[in-house]
Formats: structure tokens, sequence, C-alpha cells
């Protein structure tokens, strides 16, 4: 996969707010009140939502604020892990030949 491939990957599926693992997280209002809370939309609904998720906020602006920042934290770690892994799949074949 090209680095425009995936550049293009990533950044749409943070326009859906999906992670690398592939569970899309929105916004719902919290019953009985003015308050937002994050959860998964679709994907593994049995993980626990990570504690930058987790609480209430006063506003869906501020709720997408958090999806988003734990969004790009997913994809850095995600990217890094990639290119680690393509260095030692690189590193494993010059040392075989």
């Amino acid at each position: 996969m090209s680095s425009t491939q995936e550049l293009l990957t990533r950044s749409m599926a943070m326009k859906e707010n999906l992670d690398p693992r592939g569970n899309k997280w929105g916004i719902g209002k919290v019953v009985g009140t003015a308050l937002y809370h994050i959860d998964i939309l679709e994907g593994n609904k049995q993980g626990q939502r990570p504690e930058k998720l987790r609480g209430k906020f006063t506003n869906p602006t501020l709720a997408q604020k958090a999806i988003e920042s734990y969004l790009r934290d997913q994809w850095d770690m995600n990217d890094a892990q990639v290119q680690k892994n393509t260095r030692q799949q690189h590193k494993d074949k010059v040392t075989k030949e």
C-alpha cells in the first residue's frame, strides 16, 4: 500500500469516526439530562471505552473533539507499528540474502 493510499484510508476513516480496529465511535444524549456521552456505534461493542472517551460532555462539539483526539492517537500508534513491521521485514529479507 502506498503512502497516499494509507493517508487516504486514515483520513477517510477519521472522518467516519473509525479507529484502526474498525470500531465506529459516536455521540449520544444521556437520557434525562442535557449531557452527551461517547460510545461504539459499530464494531466490538464488548470492548471497554478508553479513559479518554469516558465521562459526560456538555455539548456534542466537545465530545467530537475527544473522539478526534483518541482517533489521532490510535492511528498514530497503528502507523508506527506498521512502519516498525515494514522495517523488520526488510531487515529480515536483507539478512536472508
